[in-house]
């Protein structure tokens, strides 16, 4: 049952005929209000209606719940359901406010369903929304690490690389103080083989110069000895 009629059904049911045993046929403050609005409603009567009827009782009854329930909301009701609906009662269907509110109703239903559609096409599209901000989160905290792990791993190959060249500096300064070393060593060395030898050479003159001078005396004394005789 629609809810812009606000009462269900049976409710209206129960309130229709305690109103109908109480009234009959008589027009009520209801019935002057649904008047203001007859250039807005069918004209359809209700005794016309359930004329055929085999229970015409129940049917006015019926009927007349209908009517009530529908003069009641016809302002609020859209107006594209209205049309809609009262644009089906040609022949062979006749007129008949049940049906006319059964119609509503099953626009309200139709309505309904949409709306449900609709909303769950905006809760699609939002967790749609929702997924793709979150794997564009998710990418991009990704390529955050990547690029940290990439600038760590390029720190470190370049702390590495300053390692290895300053261990090589080192080194390399560490060989060449060596080779510095070994040659000022070995030029100490030559030098003071060549003292040596000079020394000897000396200590060799002097000893030939004292062999000369001895054999000179002795040959003076000779001389000296024999010019004697």
């Amino acid at each position: 049952m629609f809810s812009l009629f606000g009462v269900a059904r049976r409710g209206f049911l129960f309130l229709a005929a305690l109103t109908v045993l109480a009234a009959g046929s008589a027009q009520g403050p209801r019935n002057a209000n649904a008047q203001e609005n007859a250039d807005k409603l069918p004209e359809w009567r209700i005794k016309n209606i359930c004329r055929d009827d085999s229970a015409i009782g129940h049917c006015k009854l019926y009927e007349e719940v209908a009517r009530q329930r529908i003069i009641s909301s016809w302002t609020v009701i859209p107006p594209e359901w209205r049309e809609s609906c009262l644009l089906k009662f040609t022949p062979p269907l006749e007129p008949s406010w049940r049906i006319l509110a059964d119609c509503i109703d099953d626009q309200q239903r139709r309505a309904e369903v949409l709306r449900a559609q609709q909303a769950d096409q905006v809760s699609k599209a939002e967790a749609a929304r929702l997924k793709e901000t979150q794997d564009k989160a998710r990418k991009a905290a990704i390529a955050a690490a990547a690029a940290l792990a990439a600038q760590q791993a390029a720190d470190e190959e370049a702390a590495r690389l300053a390692a290895e060249a300053a261990a090589q500096q080192v080194e390399t300064e560490a060989e060449a103080a060596a080779r510095k070393a070994a040659e000022e060593a070995r030029l100490k060395a030559e030098a003071e083989e060549a003292a040596r030898k000079a020394a000897e050479e000396a200590r060799l003159k002097a000893e030939a110069e004292e062999a000369a001078r001895k054999t000179a005396e002795e040959a003076r004394l000779k001389a000296e000895a024999e010019e004697a005789e």
